[in-house]
């Protein structure tokens, strides 16, 4: 016999245990009225006890008695097992007086074993999981109790990915355990504008030179006329006292419109898109008069092809104005001659090129001042608004400065270059009740929970059904739930059988 870690017994000491088939059985009836009989109302197992008879061979009672006293007493309900069952257990307790009669150097007696749920446990323990066996994981868990006594399992989940909810559904009756919040979210999308180009030319950028995609790639359209990107930049202060980026032109090879351009390439935004919605704004100088002519060619590109851009002109050989183009792709959606009175010498002018869902647009407005944060202070603006749905990528933006042929120019300068992706979409993740790698113990029959080692009992807060846990003899079928957005976790049920 082994009670409490202790082996007891040897050849001078022997026991026979007294099991009996069941545990007494408690019935409760309740009579109804003046009918026969009695109605059954519920039924239970009651405490055990097991008489263990012993023989003995012993030279002194007293050291017999010595010997044996602090093995058989505890406190609690202790392990007890039986050489002839050495798989399984009983919890139980010594109860009431141990007799010994002895007759000379033999002695035998009784201990009265009581054990209080009145059940026998296998020594070992039975463990299944929700991994299939191709490895994969299922959303249910099959327990075989070969017991003949319902018994709670002990469970683990391993978590694979954030989650808000765990729950435990027993198939066989519809008992829940829910440990979480079912409405829990893992995150959720929100837009944001990302500028990905803000360029105060206070020196040189860099980007590619003499390269610009142009509508105006001929004079006139007409083939072998070619305009010319031809020229360099520098980068100084201007007249109004702003840091810009000039043109320096060359006067060789310009038989028509030529000087420098230069492409400054446009980075995809956050969700590595650049068909989005655009807003840009684009500060420039563009002073002009009677006898000078100039082009400043603003533009979005894809590639060496116009999405959508302006040009800026004053073409006319002896008078003084200033024509803004509009243009979506290779179509002039719109051509208007800019008041001078308003659109003077001595100021700077802001250009903004928009392009949100079905429509885009152009607005361009003299400068009253330049306020705190480098943001302009405009005067009255001009505004083309179109219902144009345009999606085309964008990975550069075109600056190009002309004049023609060798003749004065106007005095031309970009101040600053802004280019933003607006409506970017981004994922805000919520900070989720468990995390990949967590691990959840849940003991059913305590009702206790642990996350990742530390007594958790908070969790248990949704009204759950620990008692219908119990599982059956037989097949058990235990299905498991999870967040809609997170991987299934492997969940581990473990039982240890018991017996009638």
């Amino acid at each position: 016999m082994t009670f409490n870690g202790h082996q007891i017994g040897d050849r001078f000491l022997q026991f026979a245990p007294d099991r009996g088939i069941l545990s007494e059985v408690e019935n409760t009836m309740q009579t109804v009225g003046t009918s026969d009989g009695d109605r059954f109302m519920r039924g239970r197992i009651k405490s055990r006890v097991l008489a263990v008879q012993y023989d003995v061979m012993a030279i002194s009672q007293r050291e017999f008695e010595r010997m044996m006293a602090p093995l058989l007493y505890t406190t609690e309900p202790a392990k007890l097992s039986f050489s002839d069952r050495a798989d399984e257990y009983w919890l139980a307790k010594v109860d009431g007086k141990i007799d010994l009669t002895r007759a000379y150097f033999l002695g035998s007696g009784t201990i009265n074993f009581i054990v209080p749920d009145g059940v026998a446990y296998s020594l070992t323990t039975k463990t299944t999981s929700n991994v299939g066996s191709d490895g994969a994981l299922s959303d249910e868990i099959i327990v075989q109790n070969d017991g003949t006594y319902p018994v709670y399992p002990v469970i683990e989940a391993t978590m694979h990915s954030d989650n808000g909810v765990l729950t435990l559904i027993n198939e066989s009756n519809g008992g829940v355990i829910q440990l979480g919040n079912k409405s829990e979210i893992d995150g959720y999308n929100s837009k944001r504008p990302e500028r990905v180009l803000n360029i105060g030319f206070d020196s040189d950028p860099g980007g590619t030179a003499n390269a610009t995609g142009t509508n105006y790639p001929n004079y006139n359209g007409v083939s072998g006329q070619a305009n010319k990107q031809v020229g360099s930049m520098q980068f100084v202060k201007d007249s109004l006292g702003g840091s810009a980026m000039q043109p320096v032109f060359s006067n060789s090879g310009v038989n028509y419109w030529g000087g420098p351009s230069r492409v400054f390439k446009v980075p995809v935004n956050s969700a590595g898109s650049n068909t989005g919605n655009i807003n840009s704004l684009i500060r420039f100088q563009f002073d002009t008069n009677a006898k000078a002519m100039g082009r400043l060619e603003l533009a979005f590109l894809n590639g060496a092809t116009v999405v959508m851009g302006v040009v800026i002109r004053d073409s006319m050989i002896a008078g003084d104005q200033m024509v803004i183009e509009c243009w979506v792709g290779n179509q002039k959606v719109k051509e208007y001659s800019l008041n001078r009175k308003t659109f003077k010498n001595g100021q700077y002018y802001q250009l903004k090129m928009y392009r949100f869902s079905a429509r885009l647009g152009f607005e361009i407005a003299p400068v009253a001042s330049i306020g705190t944060g480098n943001t302009a202070v405009l005067r009255t603006s001009v505004v083309f608004p179109f219902q144009i749905t345009n999606h085309e990528p964008v990975d550069g933006f075109g600056v190009w400065f002309e004049r023609w042929q060798q003749t004065q120019h106007c005095i031309m300068g970009v101040s600053d270059l802004q280019f933003s992706w607006t409506d970017v979409e981004y994922w805000t993740d919520t900070e989720n009740l468990y995390e990949d790698g967590d691990v959840l113990d849940i003991d059913t029959a305590q009702r206790q929970i642990l996350l990742n080692g530390v007594l958790t009992n908070d969790l248990d807060r949704y009204g759950n059904d620990w008692d219908m846990f119990k599982l059956a003899p037989g097949t058990n079928k235990l299905n498991v739930l999870c967040s809609d957005f997170a991987t299934t976790p492997t969940v581990q049920a473990e039982i240890r059988e018991a017996y009638l």
